[in-house]
């Protein structure tokens, strides 16, 4: 696979991550993302995360909510 797959896949397992852990909101899966699993937060696609998960959970957040 290429980087850039792998990159967005590892993403998305940091996202399943969170839910699976417990995370309820949008705003505590990216608190897990950025700070829990100590990955560096500049490698993180937080857009793309919020994508993944509004696609995965169903949910549709305000574009003014983080």
């Amino acid at each position: 696979m290429s980087k850039m797959k792998n990159w967005l896949m590892e993403m998305e397992e940091l996202v399943d991550e969170a839910v699976n852990a417990g995370r309820e909101t949008w705003r505590e899966v990216a608190l897990y993302v950025c700070n829990e699993v100590n990955y560096p937060c500049s490698r993180i696609d937080l857009e793309y995360c919020k994508e993944y998960y509004n696609r995965t959970t169903g949910f549709y957040w305000p574009t003014g909510e983080l």
